[in-house]
C-alpha cells in the first residue's frame, strides 16, 4: 500500500424494502481532511481518464454508479516513489479511497454503463491557481 493512499470499506447503515442508506464520509472520520468542494465526474465505458496529481489538494473518491478502476502512482520522493496500485470502485463492493498530494491518480470505466465518481476535496478548485498537473506514464 502506498502511504498517503487510504481506503475504507463501506457498508449499508440501514436497509428496508424502500432501499438503503450508506454513510460515505463524516467530518469526524479519520479519512476526512477538510472540506473544499464536492463534485461528481463520469467516465464512459471503454474510456480512461489521464493520470494527474495535486500539490495541495487531497481527494476522496467513491463510485456511486457503474464500476471504475482507480489507478494511483506515487510521485513523491521516498520509499514508495514509482509504485503503482489499483483500487476497484463500485456500489457492489463499496469503498472510499483518499489520495493525498503528490500521488497521481486516474480512472478507467470497467462497466457497460457510465461510471459516476463522487469526489470530496480538501481545497476548492481555483482556475486562476489550478493545482492539477497531468503526467504521461507512457514514456
Amino acid at each position: 500500500m502506498i502511504p498517503g493512499v487510504e481506503s475504507k470499506p463501506l457498508k449499508k447503515n440501514y436497509e428496508d424494502a424502500r432501499g438503503y442508506i450508506m454513510e460515505i464520509l463524516r467530518s469526524d472520520d479519520a479519512l476526512f481532511s477538510g472540506f473544499g468542494q464536492v463534485y461528481i465526474s463520469t467516465c464512459r465505458p471503454g474510456i480512461s481518464k489521464q493520470l494527474h496529481y495535486h500539490n495541495k489538494k487531497t481527494d476522496i473518491f467513491f463510485c456511486i454508479a457503474g464500476k471504475a478502476r482507480l489507478v494511483v502512482h506515487d510521485l513523491r520522493e521516498g520509499s514508495t516513489k514509482g509504485k503503482t496500485e489499483e483500487h476497484i470502485l463500485s456500489l457492489e463492493h463499496p469503498v472510499m479511497v483518499r489520495v493525498q498530494p503528490g500521488i497521481a491518480h486516474g480512472f478507467a470505466c470497467l462497466s457497460g454503463e457510465e461510471a459516476v465518481i463522487l469526489t470530496v476535496t480538501s481545497v476548492p478548485f481555483n482556475p486562476k491557481e489550478a493545482d492539477d498537473f497531468h503526467i504521461d506514464m507512457t514514456a
